[in-house]
């Protein structure tokens, strides 16, 4: 924020008679609301369209490999973006001819141009190389740019990709821009090869589209980064995310499953956790596995274990020296975690095999993947202000959309909307009503919410708090979300914390589509926020034509 603007700011706070937290509270908020206006200004000369900026960070792996003289392929230091830069389809040379450290992708058309820079690691990795310092540096590297740049692109190695996507994923707290990781099968520069397409997709995607998300882009498809897992090692659809949808599709356009995004419910300041406990071990359950194998991944030094159980989390039930090993460490206070050895589908206590470790304490997280449960785990341990039971139970809950925590049959009825199944569900279990309603208010199925009401269910969590989802609702422009809370008997002109309602929100961001909706369902068009600021100024603000004709309109009417 400029001196003039906080000048103006501290004449409006003086003007009302507020404490010195909701202080505090404005000039958070201008601050954030001078960042969302200008983001798309890069007040750079000879820029006549909306742009935005994204940062490439290339931290090595196949992408940027080429043969050596010993025929097997290597990274060459400084070579990528020179040739990048060369290549018409990465480079429109055209555009900003007088800022040459910017690499601009050809027009997209209707969407706006992006502009790209690219930090190259010195040494570039292998991803095999990969280790918890790196991802830190990619963490401390996006911390350190992320009010410069709109997006994020990382170019890494295959081998170990879905660790770090699911890494970052959870050091990144409270994310509200899109992080595309991405590499190829084949070197960039070979005349075959999917990296073209992986990157360009990956810059597409990282600055245009709103996915506050790790994601994994390969071969026409995004990923949600803690779902990824590695399927191919030769493929060129290396990737999948066995037990959670794409969140896009890339075909001749790019298809976005909104409903599968995740969107945190509260807008919080992004931060950023470089802790990672190393003091983390994988112990994968095999047939005949000798108790030094079992004692090893449970020394006295490991405070985390990523058990791999066959199936739906079972281990050998007759193995007591294996019980003894598992008992005693969580005796010590390890967290022990399972997960199951298959591609796809959950552990759960539903066998004679797996109900024992379950009653001893050993935590099921269902559909979980190895990596994700693995780093989360490590993300987790390194949160040294939580109790063990809190970090216990933050292992049980999604923190990133990294697992699935509702019932599974229930979790599959209310995302199809199948109101037959939940009907039946919910007369065999009606306790479950309560924390079903947002689950399905997340997925806007309005027949589940009506029918989930006509059992008696609340949304139990405070008013701040939905007011602070319908405030993102509005900001994205999702009259959808909006109307499946008034379906669920939310106000929505409820006030967050800054005093801004959902329609200062859609004035602010220009959503003429929200703005309309919502005037047919609140009462009080000049409610004013904590700065005095009603949603026609948020408008007038923002230069919002059509907002401020529709809420001129709405005033006289």
């Amino acid at each position: 924020m400029n001196d003039s603007k906080l000048e103006c700011l501290l004449i409006r706070i003086d003007n009302f008679s507020i404490n010195r937290t909701e202080i505090l509270l404005c000039i958070h908020f201008e601050i954030s609301t001078q960042t969302m206006l200008s983001q798309s200004n890069l007040n750079l000369p000879g820029i006549t369209q909306n742009v935005s900026k994204v940062l490439t960070i290339y931290t090595g792996g196949t992408i940027g490999m080429t043969l050596n003289e010993n025929g097997v392929l290597a990274p060459v230091p400084g070579q990528f973006e020179p040739r990048i830069r060369e290549d018409m389809n990465f480079h429109d040379p055209t555009y900003l001819p007088q800022e040459p450290e910017w690499l601009v992708l050809p027009s997209l058309g209707d969407e706006k141009r992006v502009l790209y820079k690219i930090k190259e690691y010195d040494p570039l990795l292998d991803s095999s190389n990969m280790e918890r310092s790196d991802w830190k540096r990619i963490a401390q590297d996006i911390n350190d740019e992320y009010k410069n740049y709109d997006g994020f692109v990382v170019l890494h190695g295959t081998d170990t990709l879905a660790f770090t996507s699911s890494a970052l994923s959870f050091m990144l707290q409270n994310l509200g821009k899109p992080v595309m990781v991405t590499g190829s099968q084949i070197p960039i520069y070979q005349t075959r090869s999917d990296g073209k397409d992986n990157f360009v997709a990956s810059l597409i995607v990282a600055g245009t589209y709103d996915i506050p998300e790790v994601c994994v882009v390969f071969n026409h498809k995004l990923l949600r980064g803690n779902r990824t897992v590695k399927v191919n090692c030769e493929a060129l659809d290396a990737f999948n995310s066995p037990n959670y949808p794409p969140l896009a599709t890339m075909g001749v356009s790019i298809n976005l499953n909104e409903i599968y995004i995740n969107r945190p419910p509260l807008i919080e300041p992004f931060s950023v956790q470089l802790s990672m406990d190393a003091n983390v071990s994988l112990l994968r359950i095999t047939p005949g596995m000798t108790l030094n194998q079992i004692s090893g991944a449970l020394s006295a030094s490991v405070r985390g274990v990523v058990l791999q159980s066959f199936g739906a989390g079972n281990i050998p039930s007759n193995r007591d020296d294996l019980l003894t090993e598992l008992k005693a460490a969580i005796a010590r206070g390890v967290i022990i975690v399972n997960c199951t050895q298959c591609l796809g589908g959950s552990v759960a206590d539903a066998y004679d095999a797996s109900s024992e470790i379950f009653e001893m304490g050993v935590i099921f997280l269902g559909d979980i993947t190895m990596e994700a449960a693995y780093t989360k785990l490590s993300y987790v341990l390194s949160k040294h202000a939580w109790s063990l039971q809190d970090k216990k139970d933050m292992m049980k809950t999604s923190l990133r959309g990294e697992l699935t925590v509702k019932s599974a049959k229930l979790n599959t009825a209310n995302r199809l909307g199948n109101v037959i199944v939940m009907e039946k569900i919910l007369i065999q279990n009606s306790s479950v009503v309560n924390s079903a309603i947002e689950e399905a208010i997340s997925f806007d199925q309005t027949k589940v919410i009506e029918l989930l009401l006509k059992h008696g269910a609340q949304l139990t969590r405070p008013p701040l708090e939905v007011a602070e989802s319908l405030c993102a609702a509005a900001a994205r422009g999702s009259v959808k979300r909006l109307q499946s809370y008034q379906t669920a008997g939310v106000d929505l002109s409820l006030p967050d914390s800054s005093g801004r309602t959902a329609l200062h929100m859609a004035a602010l961001h220009n959503s003429v589509d929200v703005v309309k909706f919502l005037l047919n369902h609140v009462d009080d068009i000049n409610q004013r926020d904590i700065l005095g600021l009603t949603p026609l100024e948020y408008a007038l603000r923002n230069q919002s034509t059509e907002v401020i004709m529709i809420l001129n309109q709405a005033a006289k009417s």
